[in-house]
C-alpha cells in the first residue's frame, strides 16, 4: 500500500529541500504533499521529490487559473489532490455539507492557487470561481496529462465519497476524520484500529457504484 505524507513548507526547508526528499525515500515514503507551496512556487520542491523518487503532489482548487493547469501536470506524480471546498481541512462540512465535527482543521489559503516567488502561506480561503464547475476542473486537468484528480477536504462518510466519485474524480481523500477516530480512541491502540477500520469500511462502500 503506497504510503503518502501532507507537509508544510517550513519542515521541509528546515533541513533542506533536498535533504527532506532524501529521507522521506529512505523512510519509504511515496509521495509528499507540501500543502502551502502554491502551485508556481513548486518546482523546486518538484525536482527534489522526483530525484529521489518520491512522487510530487500537488493541490488543484476549483479557481484555479487555467493557465495553471499545465503546470500541475508538468510538475505533479501520482494524483492531483482537489478540493473540495473552500475554506479548511477538518471534517467540518463534507464535500457538500452535513458532517458536524470539527477538528484538525489546516488552513490551505490561496497559496494553492496563487503565484509570485518564494513560499506563500495561509493567504485566505479557497473559493469557486474561474469560470467553471468542479467537473469541469477534473476535464481540464485530465486533457493536460496531470495526474488523476482525487477530492479531498470534509470527506468523512460514505456518502461523501460517493459524491466524489459520481462527481467525476477518481477517488477521496480522508484525513481528519481518521485523526479524529484515533483522538478518540484514548491511546488505546486496538481501539484506534478497529475505529479507523469501521471507518474505511465504510467509506469503501461509498465507491461502489458511484461512477454510473
Amino acid at each position: 500500500m503506497p504510503v503518502g505524507l501532507l507537509t508544510y513548507a517550513n519542515l521541509v526547508v528546515h533541513r533542506g529541500i533536498e535533504e527532506f526528499y532524501r529521507r522521506a525515500a529512505r523512510v519509504g515514503l511515496d509521495s509528499v504533499l507540501v500543502a502551502d507551496v502554491p502551485v508556481m512556487s513548486a518546482e523546486p520542491f518538484s525536482r527534489a521529490a522526483r530525484g529521489h523518487g518520491v512522487a510530487p503532489i500537488l493541490l488543484a482548487p476549483p479557481n484555479l487559473p487555467r493557465e495553471r493547469v499545465a503546470k500541475i501536470a508538468e510538475l505533479s506524480d501520482g494524483y492531483t489532490y482537489c478540493v473540495a471546498r473552500k475554506g479548511v481541512t477538518g471534517v467540518g462540512a463534507g464535500a457538500r455539507g452535513g458532517c458536524t465535527h470539527r477538528r484538525r482543521s489546516v488552513h490551505t489559503g490561496a497559496a494553492a492557487e496563487g503565484g509570485g516567488a518564494g513560499v506563500h502561506i495561509g493567504e485566505g480561503s479557497v473559493h469557486t470561481g474561474a469560470g467553471r464547475t468542479r467537473e469541469g476542473l477534473y476535464a481540464e486537468l485530465r486533457a493536460a496529462g496531470a495526474p488523476p484528480p482525487l477530492v479531498g477536504f470534509g470527506i468523512a462518510t460514505a456518502e461523501d465519497v460517493r459524491r466524489a466519485i459520481s462527481g467525476g474524480a477518481e477517488g477521496a481523500i480522508c484525513g481528519s476524520a481518521v485523526a479524529v477516530r484515533i483522538e478518540e480512541s484514548g491511546g488505546d491502540r486496538a481501539a484506534a484500529v478497529e475505529r479507523v477500520s469501521e471507518l474505511v469500511a465504510a467509506l469503501k462502500e461509498g465507491t461502489r457504484g458511484a461512477r454510473t
